[in-house]
């Protein structure tokens, strides 16, 4: 029994992954960035509402390509 659990809980937690896909912020391209952190709500769920912070959006950011 011991080692079937950790198989059956696999198989049973499997089919949650990938329900939702990754919100990926657009890329921004300028030379200089202004940045405003601030605290906001989302609704990723009908009607679940989270708190969340976001940087220029209401929750996540936008993408930012850094040459060093």
């Amino acid at each position: 029994m011991k080692k079937a659990l950790p198989l059956l809980s696999l198989l049973v937690s499997t089919p949650l992954f990938g329900q939702n896909p990754l919100a990926i912020p657009p890329l921004v391209t300028a030379d200089t960035f202004h940045l405003h952190v601030a605290p906001s709500t989302a609704e990723f769920y009908p009607g679940v509402v989270t708190n969340t912070y976001g940087i220029n959006a209401p929750y996540l950011g936008a993408t930012l390509e850094l040459q060093y």
